[in-house]
């Protein structure tokens, strides 16, 4: 989990595009980030080594020129992994965190029914 804290604004980006697209080339990324950033495909290439030594994207070499990237951690493990650390550090419990939002959030009762259900799914697997 550590290794996917501090992620910035762009490694984000690049990750969001992976997750999206499943296995892309560099030129892929490079189109999606058409308006977003003008960067060199070098650039490209060191954020894709730093999220590979994360171990957030895998490399599949296709030829010497070419390379394929893919996820290692699926978007929906990221943010869970990113919500326990935010949790722990901005909060004593994950019950202090939801009575703050209880007490400054409209949450309807189809919400609250909601996270009732998941409460109680949750307990009846033991966990």
């Amino acid at each position: 989990m550590d290794n996917y804290t501090n992620l910035s604004e762009a490694d984000k980006k690049i990750m969001d595009i992976i997750w999206e697209m499943g296995e892309v080339d560099n030129s892929d990324i490079m189109t999606a980030l058409d308006g977003f950033r003008d960067w060199s495909r070098h650039t490209v290439k060191t954020y894709l080594r730093r999220l590979n030594e994360k171990g957030l994207v895998g490399i599949r070499q296709i030829n010497a020129r070419k390379n394929v990237y893919y996820p290692i951690i699926s978007k929906k493990d990221y943010m869970v992994d990113e919500t326990s650390v935010y949790l722990k550090d901005h909060f004593k419990s994950l019950t202090h965190m939801v009575a703050g939002l209880l007490e400054r959030e409209k949450i309807s009762d189809e919400e609250l029914d909601n996270l009732q259900q998941l409460i109680e799914e949750h307990k009846s697997k033991g966990k």
